[in-house]
């Protein structure tokens, strides 16, 4: 089965042409034997079941060549019957035969394989969402509802509906209603047909739910090809029958692109290009097998390993030359040695498989760095070469991983193991990379026995400076038999044994390493006496290390506002006392930063965090509230913002920069004392380069600054003092406002009275209740006379009015 599977793969097409050939052949012949058919008929069909004989018997590049070769021979025979007349019948047949045999050896496979190739693609195709096709469906069926009733009232000649439904064209050719136009025949054949449709449906949906995409696809289509046919049938007779039919076929065409188009039909290809990485175990659990070539020692085992590596990536086989292969070597830690590619010659080779930790073996860990390293759209596949001898991590749960993933994991198991029973090891110092200076720094030793007995000796942490290496205490627990000075005499159970110590870091700003040894003294066997010497134990997994960086004081940067200086003095001490503080603090003021941002970048860079005390917005530059927040967001500076009456929302930091690094907005959720602002803005052009620009810019800082319950307008003048933004409260319209006021093209008012009385009109109208009203008059300088009387009027009133001019 495993030889006939793989040819029938190959020659199914040629198969079924050869049996269907001769099936179809034979009964031909015997039909020409009796004087009934042609001749043309068997001998092509003939032609044909040889050509799938060809495709099943003869090799592609043979075939090719014999089908040129025949195919100048038969051209030779026709020159010789144009020239002399003279024709052998046999000849020709057995040119044809050889000729036809050929082309199917040599186009049989692709046919086969395009065929094949074209059905996945067929079967890959999806659409999207087509539910929404049974409306217009819906609403085409009560279109010929109507008409039918309209024919019913009228009884006229059919003829113009019969051509376009083919069912009915056929139902009324035959008996009993052959030649009859009633009716009830169409009322009929639409009523079952609506029945079908609809019982048709609810099968789909019953038994075969993942097509009703495509049964709503083609109901549609059906439906809108028929109203096509009937609409163009009589509006097309003034064409011939043959082009009348084009035309039709054509638009019928139109319509399918048209639906399939509406159906969002594409085509999923999955790729089936395989990604295979090798882990490799190059650990010392697995035994050497030396062997001398040349005076030199060579492990065999590891040949064997680098040759079925070798020959698994060159014998994958035709079909695959898109597969990647690629090489995990690892001991301790993994390293990627040769990444995926598709190359057919993977050699590994010995000088970059060396350079590995040989005294550990973290299985879990070279599977994890191989799910890191698949390039993506490949199918996935790992095989581990290794013992299973693991002192490292967890390879189970990282191949419960790879299996979610649909990564296959194969095993190629090395011969047996080589674990020491007496092997004792450090398997890691844990302590946090990163520690204040004068804090207590937790320490953790983990030492892994694989002997069956307890396991007694010497345990030191030691901390290693530049300049110094002392001695780190252990904390007394489980497993501690006895402290000698700073040296500690330890039990170790099979397994994973923890131990504690504690050390409190001086005061400089430095980094040290932890460095834990064991000395094996020797095991208590099962009499319980105590048995000196550990034979066997490597003293190279007899310590490990770990780095551990002390900060010094941390620098804040304190931002005070402007002539404000000293305020929090009691908070500056208090963070700063000396001798116990962990921080420097450096106050300042808005106007000493840096203007620049490349300047006030470096600037910022020397701060471990930002306290920006009680300051308004106003007294930072736009570049300058940029830097902060990516000094926060992208360099990890710390940012502080201390309330009071000029920060958060009080101080305009609402929709800044430095919002946005803030954990909270700085919109004012709800007013307790002031009432409902009413802000007017009046424009008059700036004459200056990019003058205009920068009273727009004014403009929507203003209004962004106004809460959701204030109102806002913009009067300009264009011929006339008009508004452009008319008077209404924010709420959700700001930026509906503030792509207006962006919009907007002001000009040179010749009086600036008229602006002034319509914005008092406006904020004076008891409807708005406004408890402030304010004017912005943006100008560029131009100089007017106004009415004295009519700011009189604005300042009793309580209007305040703010002039910014653009030079």
């Amino acid at each position: 089965m495993a030889r006939i599977t793989p040819f029938l793969e190959r020659h199914w097409l040629a198969l079924v042409l050869l049996l269907v050939g001769v099936v179809v052949a034979q009964w031909l012949w015997r039909r020409r034997r009796s004087g009934r058919g042609q001749l043309f008929w068997p001998i092509l069909v003939t032609a044909v079941a040889v050509f799938g004989a060809g495709g099943i018997i003869l090799p592609s590049e043979a075939a090719m060549w014999s089908a040129a070769g025949l195919a100048a021979l038969l051209f030779v025979t026709v020159l010789v019957l144009l020239i002399s007349g003279s024709w052998s019948y046999y000849v020709g047949l057995a040119l044809a035969a050889g000729l036809s045999a050929s082309l199917g050896g040599w186009l049989m496979q692709p046919i086969s394989t395009g065929l094949v190739e074209s059905w996945r693609m067929l079967r890959s195709v999806e659409i999207g969402e087509t539910l929404w096709f049974f409306i217009p469906v819906v609403v085409i069926y009560a279109f010929w509802f109507i008409r039918l009733i309209v024919w019913t009232i009228r009884p006229q000649d059919y003829s113009e509906l019969i051509p376009s439904i083919l069912p009915l064209q056929l139902l009324l050719q035959l008996s009993p209603f052959q030649g009859k136009r009633r009716p009830y025949v169409i009322w009929a054949v639409y009523v079952v047909f609506g029945i079908g449709i609809a019982v048709l449906y609810f099968v789909v949906r019953r038994y075969a739910p993942n097509l009703i995409r495509w049964y709503a696809v083609i109901l549609l289509w059906h439906s809108l090809c028929v109203l096509v046919v009937w609409m163009s049938f009589r509006s097309l007779a003034a064409l011939g029958p043959f082009r009348r039919v084009a035309a039709i076929a054509l638009r019928c065409v139109l319509v399918t692109l048209a639906v399939l188009a509406l159906a969002e039909v594409r085509m999923r290809k999955q790729s089936e290009a395989l990604t295979v990485l090798f882990l490799v175990d190059r650990s010392l659990s697995i035994p050497e097998e030396p062997e001398i070539r040349g005076g030199l020692a060579v492990d065999t085992r590891r040949e064997r390993v680098r040759s079925f590596i070798a020959n698994a990536v060159h014998n994958r086989g035709s079909g695959r030359e898109l597969d990647q292969s690629g090489v995990v070597v690892f001991g301790r830690r993994p390293r990627l040695v040769l990444p995926p590619s598709t190359t057919d010659k993977l050699i590994l080779n010995e000088e970059l498989a060396s350079n590995v930790d040989p005294y550990y073996t973290d299985i879990a860990a070279s599977i994890k760095l191989a799910l890191a390293s698949f390039p993506e759209n490949t199918s996935k596949r790992i095989v581990l070469i290794s013992d299973g001898n693991e002192n490292l991590g967890n390879a189970e749960e990282q191949a419960r991983l790879a299996k979610l993933n649909n990564v296959q994991i194969d095993v190629v198991t090395l011969a047996a193991g080589y674990r020491n029973e007496n092997e004792v090891l450090v398997q890691a110092v844990e302590a946090p990379p990163l520690t204040e200076q004068g804090s207590r720094l937790p320490i953790r030793v983990l030492l892994r026995s694989y002997n069956p007995r307890i396991v007694r000796g010497e345990l030191r942490l030691r901390q290693e400076s530049t300049d110094t290496s002392i001695l780190v205490p252990i904390v007394p627990g489980p497993g501690v038999e006895k402290i000698d000075g700073l040296t500690a005499i330890v039990q170790l159970r099979p397994g994973l044994n923890s131990f504690s110590f504690r050390q409190t870091i001086g005061n400089d700003k430095q980094s040290y390493t932890y460095k834990a040894e064991f000395n094996p003294l020797g095991i208590v066997d099962e009499n319980g006496d105590f048995v000196k010497g550990l034979g066997g134990d490597r003293i190279q997994n007899n310590s490990a290390t770990t780095h551990v960086v002390t900060l010094g004081q941390r620098r804040v940067l304190f931002i005070e506002s402007e002539g404000a200086q000293g305020q929090h003095k009691h908070l500056i001490d208090l963070l700063s006392q000396p001798g116990k503080s962990k921080f420097q603090i450096f106050p300042i003021t808005p106007s000493k930063l840096p203007a620049t941002k490349g300047e006030l970048g470096l600037f910022l860079s020397n701060f471990d965090s930002i306290v920006m005390a009680n300051v308004p917005a106003e007294q930072f530059t736009q570049d300058q509230m940029e830097m902060i927040r990516a000094n926060t967001f992208d360099q990890g500076c710390g940012l502080v913002m201390i309330g009071g009456p000029d920060s958060f929302g009080a101080g305009a930091w609402q929709d800044t920069p430095v919002e946005k690094a803030l954990p909270v907005d700085c919109d004012i959720k709800s007013l307790q004392v002031a009432g409902k602002g009413g802000l007017v803005l009046i424009f008059h052009a700036s004459e200056i380069a990019e003058g205009v620009r920068w009273q727009k810019e004014i403009a929507k800082l203003a209004v962004k600054k106004l809460s959701p319950v204030d109102m806002v307008g913009v009067v300009y003048w264009d011929f006339r003092t008009k508004w452009h933004v008319p008077f209404q409260t924010i709420g959700g319209n700001r930026g509906s406002i503030l792509g207006q006021i962006d919009k907007m093209t002001p000009n040179d008012m010749p009086d600036c009275n008229p602006s002034l009385e319509m914005a008092y009109d406006e904020l004076m109208k008891p409807s708005h209740s406004l408890a402030i009203k304010h004017i912005i008059f943006i100008s560029d300088g131009d100089h007017w006379n106004a009415d004295g009387r009519l700011l009189a009027k604005m300042k009793a009133a309580g209007i305040s009015c703010t002039t910014v001019c653009i030079t």
